[in-house]
């Protein structure tokens, strides 16, 4: 009993190695710099935006 599960196991074992290794790569991928660079762009526009803000809402409350 113990010896098939344990052949079972290693069976096991050696077919999820052979689907997780497959190094065949079907699909091309294309990378678009420019609209990379953009989302970059809006994602930095956006932290600046928050910052500043920020800088604000802290100024108004010490202020008062």
């Amino acid at each position: 009993m113990k010896n098939k599960i344990i052949i079972r196991a290693v069976l096991s074992g050696f077919c999820v190695l052979l689907v997780s290794c497959n190094t065949k790569k079907d699909e091309n991928v294309v990378i678009d710099l420019k609209q990379v660079k953009k989302e970059i762009q809006a994602k930095e526009n956006e932290y600046a935006c928050n910052i500043q803000c920020w800088s604000i809402e802290r100024d108004w409350i010490l202020c008062r």
